[in-house]
């Protein structure tokens, strides 16, 4: 029974739509941040509670884009989980995994460049002294927030357009995304 809605969670959380509403949400949440970061490096002050305070707000969101990336890049595992036999596979199938894989990693990836960022400004300063570079870092961390907003560009723009694509199956010759 547990096994059973276990597996129609996976099926249902893999599907082209929740993807879709994942990245949508994820571009919304970033594009919100980045107004917030941009402000910060606007008005920047080397007041302790204001540097605290943004990098909270870069780390949190390095956070959920790792957790996302990952996420959109594991999509063929989780349907692999999702069903008892091998899963589905037809030309619209294997272009979201597609996608997915390569959007959730760069998504990924962005994510755990702006948690560096955060890490080098937590770090005590006898171990590395940022003072006087933190403006910088957070600038740097906004543009890899602009940089994941048109990671997300591109992955909803690529995913709307797999509607337009007929469900055939595999032409002979091509085989589905690895793992299958």
């Amino acid at each position: 029974m547990f096994a059973r809605a276990l597996h129609a969670l996976f099926r249902l959380a893999t599907t082209r739509e929740v993807f879709l509403a994942v990245g949508v949400g994820l571009a919304l949440l970033t594009g919100a941040m980045l107004v917030e970061q941009l402000r910060f490096v606007r008005d920047f002050s080397n007041d302790a509670a204001l540097l605290h305070e943004a990098e909270g707000i870069v780390d949190g969101l390095a956070g959920v884009l790792v957790a996302v990336g990952v996420f959109l890049e594991s999509r063929d595992t989780l349907r692999r989980i999702a069903f008892s036999a091998p899963p589905p596979m037809d030309t619209v199938e294997a272009r979201i995994s597609e996608i997915s894989a390569q959007n959730g990693m760069g998504v990924l990836m962005v994510g755990l460049l702006m948690e560096v960022g955060t890490l080098l400004i937590g770090l005590p300063k006898r171990v590395v002294d940022t003072h006087g570079f933190e403006r910088t870092i957070f600038g740097a961390c906004a543009l890899l927030s602009l940089g994941t907003l048109v990671i997300l560009y591109d992955f909803i723009v690529d995913a709307v357009l797999t509607y337009r694509m007929k469900r055939e199956p595999l032409p002979p010759g091509v085989s589905p995304p690895e793992g299958h």
